[in-house]
C-alpha cells in the first residue's frame, strides 16, 4: 500500500478496530487536569477542553487567564495546559491592580543618598 493510496482511505477513527492499545487505554486509565475556570470582578479563567467526547479537561485542554479593568496580571503564564503528568504545565499569573503612585517626590538632600525600597 502506498503512502498515497493510505491517505485516500476513509478510516472510522471512532472505532475500536483502528486503534485498540489506544482506544483502551484511554478508557482503562484517562488523564485530566483539574478544572481552573473562575470569574471575578478583577479577572477570568476560561478552560478548553481538546476533546469534546468527554466533559473533563484532558491532555491538550488549555486554560487562560484574563484580567479585567485596570488590573494588570503579575506573575505567572497566561496560559497553561494539562500535561500527561495530569498536572497544568506552568502557573496562571494573578491580576491586580497596578500600585498607586500617589507619594509626593522625596525632597534634595545636600549630604546622603536616598535608596528606594519595596515593600
Amino acid at each position: 500500500m502506498t503512502e498515497s493510496s493510505i491517505l485516500n482511505q476513509n478510516f472510522d477513527f471512532d472505532s475500536p478496530k483502528i486503534f485498540p492499545t489506544l482506544i483502551k487505554e484511554c478508557d482503562d486509565d484517562p488523564i485530566y487536569c483539574n478544572d481552573l475556570s473562575d470569574t471575578s470582578d478583577d479577572y477570568q479563567i476560561t478552560c478548553t477542553d481538546t476533546n469534546n467526547k468527554t466533559v473533563e479537561l484532558d491532555v491538550g485542554s488549555q486554560c487562560n487567564l484574563e484580567c479585567f479593568g485596570e488590573n494588570i496580571q503579575t506573575g505567572g503564564e497566561t496560559t497553561v495546559i494539562c500535561s500527561y503528568s495530569g498536572d497544568w504545565k506552568g502557573d496562571l499569573g494573578t491580576c491586580a491592580k497596578p500600585p498607586k503612585d500617589d507619594c509626593p517626590p522625596l525632597p534634595d538632600i545636600d549630604n546622603g543618598v536616598i535608596y528606594c525600597r519595596f515593600l
